[in-house]
């Protein structure tokens, strides 16, 4: 569906044009988040400070830390991100839809009454 709406066929090329520049700004908005997450981690585990000189002398290390495992497993095998999609849907659909309504009815009949 979104190559079409990027293709200009449907709703025209403006349309097309948001779609993409739409697609492309979450993307990086994920990146921005995912680093700043992950270099947050790395610096409370490693013990060092989130500013400051001491940071300074680390960050290279610091976003190598972020980066390079990431970098590493997508050359090592290209396809893994899709694989983990596939795993992560198909666990969270079933979590969704088969066990959040038994545990939501079990509750319901036999729950604590409050």
């Amino acid at each position: 569906p979104v190559a079409l709406l990027q293709s200009g066929e449907f709703g025209g090329p403006a349309l097309g044009s948001l779609v993409t520049i739409f697609s492309e700004l979450a993307l990086v908005t994920s990146v921005i988040g995912f680093v700043y997450g992950l270099t947050d981690s790395l610096t409370d585990v490693a013990g060092i400070a989130n500013e400051g000189p001491e940071y300074e002398t680390y960050k290279p290390l610091v976003f190598a830390g972020v980066f390079l495992p990431p970098l590493a497993l997508s050359i090592a095998n290209p396809d893994i991100f899709f694989d983990a999609l596939d795993y992560g849907g198909a666990f969270g659909v079933s979590t969704l839809f088969l066990v959040l309504p038994s545990i939501m009815a079990w509750k319901e009949r036999y729950g604590e009454e409050q």
